[in-house]
């Protein structure tokens, strides 16, 4: 008898998508019964979410696949359906996948459902029995933690109805749920102006639910600056007056209106791809960028050229005490050029 296959054939996905039960049964009869996608990608032919459900019943129940296989990270097949085939959670749970399977402190179904924000699949899965209470992954967190630290700008509406199943059924609200909702709200918030205008309604009345829910003061709506007025700031420190002058003249994508908005702008985009990003993508448009700002911050009353020298420098080896002097400068130049000026065209895409 030859020796069974450690990984699936390489045209499996193409064997399932025609939908031949009897190809497919014909294939993994070559394979062991857990056997993986390849030496990378420890998914099982179980966790995909395509197969029909009658190899599913004949993989387990005659075959002798483990339902609860888990992949190196825990991942099982319930989970994978969780996320990507809530049809399949009730028919792998009556073959004997444990609802609340952990490996180690890997996140459950109910997890992996309410970080990818399957309103469906969390409504199954706690049908069927999912704890609520059990937490997991780096952090530690339940499935609504799991929820609210993933939750991005478009995922708000799915985010108010998770949050109010996962809390009826048992969830207890804290302190750093709150603050997890209240930075929702103002990622939302800076991101406002540049929002999909057919979908901002229904975002905006979830994101009230929210607050709602879990008693939150809402953030504040961002205030767009038309440039009637010199631009001025409340803050005493550089920091606060760069943080400030951040939210009232940068957009949420794209490049500022005007040119101090711009200079902050290119600043905060240096900075983060250098040091937070090693300066990976540094190209010929961030080159651009850079000389862009020495050339800002030489107009009007400008900085010192010593400064000017320093951004022309600007390359992945600049290290943040540089950045932060080069920042104090921007703040320094903005405030004492405060007469708004449109910024015209640039020869940068970023």
């Amino acid at each position: 008898m030859p020796k069974l296959r450690k990984t699936l054939p390489k045209n499996f996905k193409e064997t399932v998508a025609s939908g031949d039960v009897s190809a497919l049964k014909a294939a993994l009869k070559k394979c062991e019964p857990d056997a993986h996608c390849s030496a990378f990608d420890d998914r099982t032919a179980l966790m995909n979410p395509d197969l029909p459900e009658e190899v599913i019943h004949w993989l387990v129940e005659e075959y002798g696949a483990d339902v609860n296989y888990a992949g190196r990270y825990g991942n099982t097949a319930l989970s994978e359906a969780a996320v990507r085939k809530p049809g399949h959670i009730e028919l792998l749970v009556s073959l004997g996948a444990d609802v609340n399977f952990q490996m180690g402190n890997s996140p459950t179904a109910l997890m992996y459902a309410a970080m990818y924000f399957r309103t469906n699949s969390v409504k199954e899965l706690l049908r069927l029995g999912a704890d609520v209470h059990m937490t997991g992954g780096y952090l530690q967190n339940n499935a609504l933690e799991e929820a609210l630290s993933h939750c991005e700008n478009a995922n708000i509406p799915q985010m108010a109805e998770i949050a109010q199943i996962l809390i009826d059924a048992g969830v207890g609200i804290t302190d750093n749920m709150k603050k997890q909702v209240t930075g929702i709200g103002k990622s939302f918030e800076f991101y406002r102006d540049s929002f999909d205008p057919d979908y901002l309604p229904v975002c905006d009345a979830a994101l009230t639910e929210l607050y709602t829910i879990f008693d939150v003061l809402p953030v504040p709506h961002k205030q767009k600056y038309d440039g009637s007025a010199p631009i001025s700031v409340r803050g005493r420190t550089w920091t606060q007056q760069y943080n400030e002058l951040w939210e009232l003249l940068v957009p949420g994508s794209g490049k500022a209106k005007f040119v101090q908005g711009e200079a902050i702008r290119i600043v905060g985009r240096l900075s983060h791809e250098i040091l937070d990003n090693g300066g990976a993508n540094w190209d010929d448009d961030f080159r651009a960028m850079r000389d862009t700002l020495a050339g800002i911050l030489s107009g009007g009353k400008p900085v010192e050229g010593k400064i000017i020298q320093q951004i022309k420098k600007i390359s992945p080896n600049t290290d943040e005490g540089a950045f932060e002097g080069i920042a104090k400068a921007v703040v320094k130049w903005i405030l004492a050029n405060p007469r708004p000026v449109e910024l015209g065209e640039v020869s940068y895409r970023r």
